[in-house]
């Protein structure tokens, strides 16, 4: 993984080296249900981090709904 400091100096201006999305070799090994999962907790622990109020009902489906869509 690349630190901090390099990810700000390349910013923008990265550029793709290959066409194909580079996986893991176990990115299948878990269910599309089990990774929704995974997901809306990480995404609802962000938003949490964020401040953000997730009893509002603009935004209590969304840790779901971003999870789903990925």
């Amino acid at each position: 993984m690349k630190g901090k400091e390099q990810i700000q100096i390349i910013g923008v201006n990265h550029f793709s080296t290959s066409i194909k999305t580079p996986l893991l070799a176990d990115a299948f090994d878990k269910s599309d249900d089990e990774k929704i999962k995974n997901i809306q907790h990480h995404f609802k622990m962000t938003m949490q981090e964020m401040g953000l109020d997730l009893t509002d009902d603009s935004l209590s489906g969304t840790p779901y709904h971003d999870a789903k869509c990925m």
